[in-house]
Formats: C-alpha cells, sequence, structure tokens
C-alpha cells in the first residue's frame, strides 16, 4: 500500500488536551496483536474472516467534517458477509448485517484501516481548536476501536505540520504493536510501540526518504525492517551519494547499508527491497548485508507508474510507458531477463494491483479493467461500468478476495456524493458495481 499522510508542527498554539507524539506516555489496555485471517491491513477496506471493515465513503478533510458522533458519511463500519463473502440484504434492498463502529471520519485523504487481533487501528483529523477557535483538523490523531465498537482509545497525535507523511504497523510478537511514522517534510522518523502504553521511539531526524513494510512487518526478513535515506553530512568519511539506512521498529540503533552512491529506496516486495541506482532498478533480499552493484538488476528503465509483483525467484515490473508521448501503453517486463517484455495494453492507464494471472487498471475512460499479464497479447476485459471518481492519498483502490473496491460518486437532490463501491474479479463481461454501505 501505498500510504501516504500528513503530520504538523510543533506550535504552541494547540491545546495542552492534545496527546503528542512525543509528549507524555499515553496507557492502553494490552491486547493480542494478531494479523490471522486478515486480509489487505491499510487503505480504506480491510476484511478479516468474513467481516469487512470500510469507509463509508470519502470526505476531504475540512474543520466540520469530524464532529464525533456526527460523522455518518466517511466513517468507520463493518458489514458481516454470508460464506460465499457476499453483502446480504433485507426484502427492502437494506443492507443486512452492518453497523457503524465510530462516528469519526477515516474516509478521508490521510485515513487507513488496520486490524490486528479484536481491534481496529485507525487514522482521523483531530478535532481540537487552537486559542483563537480554529479547529485544527490539519493535525492526525490515532485511535483504536475493538470490533464491537467498545473500548475506544487514543494512541498520540500529531504535532507538527508536515505535508508529507507515511506510516504503517509492525508486528513486533503477539502483545507488541509498532506504530512508524515518516514526516518527510520535516524529516523525523519515529516509532510508537504499543503494549500497555505507548512509548515513543525517536529514531532519526533529517530522514529524506523512509520504505516501511505493507506486510505488518511480516513474511520476510527483509520486511521486518524500517529503510531511510539520509544525505551526507560533512564530518562523514565517504562524502559521495547518501546514506541507506535499515532498523528494527523498536529500537534506534539503525545499520549503515550503503554509502557513496545516490540511491533511490522504492518499496518492498515478494520479500525483496526495490531501490534504484543512476535509472537502473535493483532488488535485494540479504537482510543482513550491504546494497551492493552487484545485487540483481530488474530494469535499465525508469517509469514513472510501477507495480512490483513477485516472481517465483525475485521480482518482475508492469509498469504504464510513456517514454514516447504518443505512443503510452501497459509493459510487463521480466525481472529474471530484462530484454524479456511485452506490450498488455495500449493506452494511458491507472494500475491497481494484481491478483492470480490478472492485472487490475483503470484506463483514460475511468472503467476498470482486467488483463492476464503472464500472456503476452491477452485482451482485456472490462469488469464493470461504474467510473472511479476518486483516488486521494492513503483513499487508494484495494483488491480484496477476488473483488476490487473502489470511490465512485452517487448524486442526490443535485449534490455528488463519493462512495465506496465494488466488483467482482471473476467476470466475463462487465456488471454493474455494488455500493458497499449507505448514504
Amino acid at each position: 500500500m501505498k500510504k501516504i499522510l500528513t503530520r504538523l508542527l510543533g506550535i504552541a498554539l494547540i491545546v495542552l488536551s492534545i496527546f503528542s507524539l512525543t509528549a507524555c506516555e499515553v496507557k492502553l489496555k494490552a491486547v493480542n496483536i494478531s494479523t490471522t485471517d486478515v486480509l489487505s491491513n491499510g487503505g480504506p477496506v480491510v476484511k478479516q474472516g468474513n467481516t469487512l471493515y470500510f469507509v463509508n465513503g470519502y470526505v476531504k478533510a475540512s474543520a466540520t467534517s469530524n464532529t464525533f458522533g456526527e460523522v455518518g458519511l466517511s466513517s468507520l463500519y463493518k458489514v458481516v458477509l454470508n460464506d460465499n463473502g457476499e453483502i446480504t440484504y433485507d426484502e427492502n434492498g437494506a443492507i443486512q448485517n452492518m453497523e457503524q463502529l465510530v462516528s469519526s471520519q477515516v474516509g478521508f485523504e490521510k485515513g487507513s484501516i488496520y486490524v490486528y487481533g479484536d481491534y481496529i487501528y485507525y487514522a482521523t483529523p483531530y478535532s481540537g481548536k487552537d486559542k483563537t477557535g480554529t479547529v485544527l483538523y490539519s493535525y492526525l490523531s490515532f485511535y483504536r476501536v475493538k470490533n464491537d465498537g467498545t473500548e475506544r482509545s487514543i494512541i498520540c497525535t500529531t504535532e507538527t505540520k508536515d505535508t508529507n507523511i507515511f506510516y504503517s504497523y509492525y508486528v513486533i510478537d503477539e502483545n507488541t504493536l509498532a506504530l512508524v511514522v515518516f514526516e518527510q517534510d520535516t524529516g523525523n522518523l519515529t516509532s510508537y510501540v504499543m503494549t500497555d502504553r505507548v512509548k515513543v521511539l525517536n529514531i532519526d531526524t533529517k530522514v529524506s526518504s523512509c520504505v516501511l513494510s505493507e506486510s505488518n512487518g511480516e513474511g520476510s526478513a527483509m520486511d521486518k525492517y524500517v529503510y531511510y535515506t539520509k544525505a551526507v553530512e560533512s564530518t562523514d568519511e565517504v562524502q559521495q551519494g547518501n546514506k541507506v539506512y535499515k532498523v528494527l521498529p523498536n529500537s534506534t540503533e539503525a545499520t549503515l547499508i550503503s554509502t557513496g552512491r545516490n540511491v533511490d529506496i522504492v518499496t518492498l516486495a515478494n520479500g525483496y527491497l526495490v531501490y534504484s541506482v543512476d535509472s537502473i532498478t535493483y532488488i535485494t533480499n540479504n537482510a543482513e548485508g550491504n546494497l551492493s552493484a552487484y545485487d540483481h538488476i530488474i530494469s535499465y528503465v525508469s517509469y514513472s507508474s510501477v507495480l512490483y509483483v513477485p516472481t517465483e525467484n525475485g521480482v518482475s515490473i508492469i509498469a504504464v510507458d510513456k517514454t514516447v508521448s504518443s505512443n503510452v501503453k501497459i509493459k510487463y517486463v521480466n525481472g529474471n531477463n530484462v530484454h524479456d517484455n511485452y506490450v498488455l495494453y495500449n493506452g494511458d492507464a491507472t494500475l491497481v494491483g494484481v491478483t492470480g494471472d490478472d492485472l487490475i487498471f483503470y484506463s483514460s475512460d475511468k472503467l476498470l479493467y482486467k488483463v492476464n499479464y503472464k500472456v503476452a497479447s491477452s485482451t482485456a476485459v472490462k469488469i464493470c461500468t461504474k467510473e472511479v471518481s476518486k483516488q486521494d492519498g492513503t483513499m487508494v483502490l484495494e483488491i480484496v478476495d477476488g473483488y476490487v473496491y473502489f470511490f465512485g460518486s452517487i448524486v442526490e437532490e443535485e449534490v455528488t456524493y463519493t462512495m465506496l463501491y465494488r466488483a467482482k474479479i471473476a467476470v466475463e463481461t462487465s456488471q454493474a458495481a455494488e455500493l458497499v454501505g449507505k448514504r
């Protein structure tokens, strides 16, 4: 995923009730941390067993968008699916087994849902005011709530105004969870380790870029770490390139893994760290070693829009190729042989993700398609007839258990609302999308 948020400068105007990320210790109830049966942590939709947790639509954050107890649209909901993963309806067409968990804004440009054990973790705009009465909605509060809507607890609230924030959660053990937050504008990298309290770890400052795990810090040895870069300082022995570090999310002891080259760290995929040097893209799964010029190359071309997809022994690329403006296309590049590449679709597109053999994307007509990315000259199939209308910050399209979830528009009494929809992927012809939630 895909996790881009915003955080905020320490201003004296903030009221004392704010729980800041760096201030007093927050106490929590100790809970079990488990990802059993959890699919697609992060973003607007998470599935756990037969329960779907989701944002009930999207609303851009504002001074009036997040009055607790009064939020319906964009708040946190859940629905219990039947054994076939389907939403059920009563005789009047209303969704059954659906309820609101929290009347706070979660469906906004910085929101995201994570599920661990019996608790849902989410972000919401801060609703407090400064001494002039101005609502500080740009500040970000992190909460958790039990899956029955009780035990709502604050984890922390940001205290600096940063226009680019990245965050993710790491499972440390069955009772310990870490929230790692990177403020790109201020360069602060901080971890909030949760047990029966929140312990604040200031990992580093003056950080230039960061890559966080999108798999809860689980799976591979590489995914357990936080990766980040820093500029060379006058006291450094090597005065060329930049510096790349790795650090465990519950530690402040970082390890230098690259120096002397200008390295852009990109993402984690299939147990590999993806990074580039001079437009050449490399991968490594050597969790104990340094980045090396001998790491495996998966592309000699730099693309602006890329998916990194798993292969049996590495990572391949699906990219929107705009090197020739009059001939934009989606292409597949075999990471095991960069000369093995082929066109999947002719035309501009926004890549969503892969599931099985299918690439999911939406084209310039704003409609969703799928195409078999493992076979050259495959034909793209339209998935549904509903246009995609919104993809903003962390509110991105999600592929979860055979469905693609996306935001689309609905008009009522001449007012346009942005709602969550889903469409089944295993179709041969386009279908109507299914509304998830309620207006």
